[in-house]
């Protein structure tokens, strides 16, 4: 296993197994900032160690990334790519213009913990995204599935926050314990909102659902599969646009 301390930012940062001993590469004591390419190859393992990983070039998991318990954070000002299914515990883009999910290799990612989305576009090209803590979204989510694929689900074995006034382009609830709404936030959701199991509890916020947006039954709608509110006059309750 090697080890990575670095206290100034490095380029590019490839793990390879071209020796197939399978190498290990382990990020030590301090964060760790990449200006170039994050590239982990098959047989490799790429450990974060629980410290936070600055990206500001693209991220290829081919191999394994351990999180154990860190925030990558995506923080470039031009387009970066995510490419290879990957399971983050916190993942946090500050990316000012678009972190895109690559579209031609299955990209599938699991946050374990927070997603926080506080700037720019996130473009998940058909990939899903199964977010299992928190959610917060202050920027632009763009869905680029058939309305088969989850886009950003939320699927907690505990009941998820939800915060930020951003654009979700496909959200789905499926969390039985419900995910809750505090109050000032104001999410709007622009092609799907699937309701699968659970209760997304807006309490009195406003959820705005574009004009292009469905809402799909992926289990019957009932008291466990819902929207919910304060059940007060003053509730904004859900506003819908039409063509």
């Amino acid at each position: 296993e090697f080890g990575i301390y670095s206290t100034v930012a490095l380029q590019n940062l490839t793990l390879d197994n071209t020796s197939t001993n399978n190498p290990k590469a382990k990020m030590w004591t301090v964060p760790l900032t990449l200006d170039g390419t994050l590239l982990i190859n098959s047989g490799t393992e790429f450990k974060a160690n629980g410290l936070d990983l600055n990206c500001y070039g693209d991220f290829t998991n081919a191999g394994t990334f351990t999180a154990n318990g860190n925030t990558t954070y995506f923080k470039s000002a031009s387009n970066q790519q995510i490419t290879g299914n990957t399971t983050f515990w916190n993942l946090t883009n500050q990316n000012t213009a678009t972190l895109s999910l690559n579209s031609g290799i299955s990209t599938d990612l699991i946050i374990e913990n927070i997603l926080n989305l506080e700037n720019g576009t996130l473009n998940d090209n058909a990939n899903e995204i199964r977010v299992y803590g928190n959610i917060n979204n202050d920027a632009v989510h763009t869905y680029g599935g058939t309305g088969i694929e989850d886009g950003i689900s939320l699927v907690g074995t505990s009941q998820q926050t939800m915060t930020g006034s951003g654009t979700y382009g496909k959200l789905t609830i499926n969390n039985g314990n419900g995910i809750v709404l505090p109050v000032g936030n104001t999410p709007l959701i622009s092609a799907y909102l699937k309701l699968e199991s659970g209760i997304l509890n807006i309490g009195g916020n406003i959820l705005t659902l574009g004009v292009n947006c469905v809402i799909q039954e992926a289990n019957p709608f009932g008291v466990n599969n819902m929207i919910g509110t304060n059940v007060s006059f003053t509730d904004y309750g859900i506003k819908k646009y039409f063509p």
